[in-house]
């Protein structure tokens, strides 16, 4: 496996709650919140960000529910590393099959990309 310049994980999960916070705040209210590590073959190392959402549906638009949940992120994780190591978000629903499409996030030094 592939060294990971390591924060710890439990370290990084307490530094996403206020992006976590701040999406129930907004309606959107997650069974669980995980973090799995990018498996070899994955351009670099870091991190998937899961979201288990028993109450998506398949007419939900997945386009607008990442673009929110990237939205949200970048105003409330404004710590460099943390940004630096999360590169993926990943929502599922509750049969945990994958609802929408992971997107790339890049850190380019100044803001967060997709």
């Amino acid at each position: 496996m592939r060294k990971i310049n390591k924060m710890d994980t439990r370290e990084l999960i307490k530094k996403i709650q206020p992006f976590i916070e701040a999406c129930k705040s907004q309606g959107y209210e997650f069974s669980h919140v995980y973090l799995m590590e990018n498996m070899e073959g994955f351009p670099r190392a870091g991190y998937h960000l899961y979201f288990k959402a028993d109450w998506i549906r398949p007419e939900n638009d997945c386009d607008g529910l990442i673009d929110n949940l990237i939205d949200i992120y970048i105003q409330t994780i404004t710590d460099l590393e943390v940004k630096r190591k999360i590169h993926y978000f990943t929502v599922i629903d509750e049969s945990q099959r994958t609802h929408c499409r992971e997107y790339p996030l890049v850190y380019d030094g100044e803001k967060q990309t997709i």
